[in-house]
């Protein structure tokens, strides 16, 4: 019995908290006890009015597998909207300046406060299809579907739910003002309508077009890959929501980008195995330009991190010089987070034009690909180290004249720039050339030289070229003492030295455990 006793014990102290917390107020609350009740009367109410009112229908060899689709995307449906927005409004609830929760007062770590909201909105999950499966599972008696497809969809539906309600919580744990997270709410909001909608009404006439999930490996493959995708982009939103409520002290971006070099990896092997399989340079080909595009975008965020590190962080920095150039590629800062970022650029160029050749020289891959990503990869870089840059710059200057803009800004300095140098050479068409006729206003221009995704055409890409490697060059001699002032800094902090006693000749003082100086002893 004292064995169980201390099992039990250990298990109890295993539980999340967050879990425990986040079930009790679910057992207590209306909304979910109203939407376990809804979800069975819409049940019942769509079999029952299918068998009575079709009996010729109910009675044929493939009614069942409509009546179960209908099931299942009212389920889905109802998960992926309402399930999402209880777990992430009740975070933001918890994370307002005016609740002095959990999140400011508990020793509680912040991933265990995202891994309990994520387990208790499948806990939810859970509940609501305990309410839904029996009435699927009967749809196996109507014949046209088996119950092995009924529990693989499910399975599907569970993981979508998973992941929508990861989305919200990352968005509940963005820190900003009470305006932005209400317009950043409602964006999430629609986001969920759209997504509901979708997973709804495509994703079971998708999986049901055969009745069956024995459609053969080129079934299983599209199937297996997109859940893979969707576990990894969990994978990234749970990692991005602990490292945003993670305290400003700690070292959150080291998990990051970690977790990004890991999800780079997976998926550029997966992509060369899909184009390999299938011989087609598609998937290679929106792998890199995907990734390129990704960390092009990580510029202006990475240069928004901290310019110092306090305490915390500086006694684990290395003592040697190259410990300390790999340390602060992952430690949290503009510097580290600006040459990790081009590294993984270069990374990612580098992959492209291994593995291009490899497939053209080995025929792996028949035909040619139908774009050239090398040249795009490089172009997308330089506009974004070019844009980011010049943004940290403005900021310097502007502080110059008193108007102190905080460092965590420098991203929305960095997009507001690529919106006017995307949108400006346009407006500049549409007034120049307005006279030549629609056919002529926004034809590319060989002056339109600030609007980076003109990178992907071939013409005049050279010039294109030619000037974004300037800017970015230019860009990076202006902010060069100020990344080198931060790799200065970069250094260990040792402890202090054990405190001295005057009255000894300044001799410090001895071991409290030190054994008596002999009788006579001067």
């Amino acid at each position: 019995m004292k064995a169980l006793a201390t099992l039990a014990g250990h298990i109890d102290d295993l539980l999340n908290p967050i879990v425990v917390k986040e079930l009790r107020q679910a057992v207590r609350s209306r909304f979910v006890s109203g939407i376990l009740i809804l979800m069975l009367i819409v049940q019942l109410a769509v079999v029952g009015i299918y068998v009575m009112f079709s009996p010729a229908e109910a009675a044929s060899f493939s009614e069942g597998r409509q009546i179960n689709s209908i099931l299942y995307g009212i389920m889905l449906f109802s998960c992926i909207l309402f399930v999402p927005l209880y777990a992430g409004v009740r975070l933001a609830w918890e994370r307002s300046e005016t609740q002095m929760d959990l999140m400011y007062t508990t020793t509680i770590s912040p991933g265990a406060i995202v891994r309990g909201k994520l387990f208790g909105a499948a806990v939810v999950t859970v509940l609501i299809y305990s309410a839904c499966m029996p009435f699927m599972t009967f749809t196996y008696l109507l014949r046209g579907v088996d119950l092995p497809t009924v529990f693989f969809l499910l399975a599907i539906g569970f993981v979508q739910v998973l992941a929508a309600s990861q989305f919200t919580i990352f968005v509940a744990c963005v820190p900003t003002s009470r305006l932005f997270k209400v317009l950043l709410g409602l964006a999430a909001f629609i986001g969920l309508w759209i997504w509901a909608g979708i997973g709804a009404a495509g994703l079971p006439l998708g999986f049901f077009q055969g009745g069956t999930i024995y459609g053969g490996w080129d079934w299983w493959s599209v199937a297996l890959t997109l859940l893979g995708l969707t576990a990894l982009g969990i994978g990234l939103l749970y990692v991005l929501s602990v490292a945003l409520i993670s305290p400003a002290s700690s070292d959150r971006m080291r998990p990051v980008r970690f977790y990004l070099m890991a999800m780079w990896l997976i998926t550029g092997a997966l992509a060369a195995a899909w184009s390999w399989g299938s011989s087609e340079w598609v998937p290679w080909e929106i792998w890199t330009n995907t990734w390129a595009f990704g960390l092009a975008f990580l510029f202006p965020i990475v240069l928004s991190e901290r310019e110092s590190w306090g305490q915390r962080i500086r006694y684990g920095i290395p003592r040697s010089i190259p410990g300390r150039a790999v340390a602060i590629l992952f430690t949290t800062g503009a510097v580290g987070g600006f040459v990790w970022t081009f590294l993984m650029l270069l990374l990612t160029w580098t992959a492209c034009v291994t593995v291009t050749d490899a497939f053209r020289d080995y025929g792996l891959v028949t035909g040619a690909p139908s774009a050239d990503s090398s040249p795009v990869i490089i172009g997308i870089a330089l506009y974004g180290m070019a844009y980011s840059l010049t943004a940290v710059l403005l900021r310097k200057l502007l502080g110059l004249v008193n108007l102190n803009i905080p460092v965590d800004y420098t991203w929305l300095i960095a997009f507001l720039m690529i919106s006017i140098g995307s949108l400006a050479p346009y407006v500049l068409c549409f007034f120049l050339y307005y006279n030549d006729g629609p056919a002529v206003i926004f034809q590319d221009r060989v002056w339109i030289v600030t609007f980076p995704m003109m990178i992907v055409q071939k013409e005049f890409r050279t010039i294109r070229l030619i000037v974004a490697a300037f800017w970015a060059c230019g860009a990076f001699v202006a902010t060069a003492p100020w990344l080198l002032r931060q790799v200065a800094s970069f250094r260990r902090l040792e402890p202090a030295a054990p405190a001295q006693d005057s009255s000894r000749g300044g001799s410090p003082d001895p071991p409290r455990d030190a054994a008596p100086p002999p009788a006579g002893a001067p």
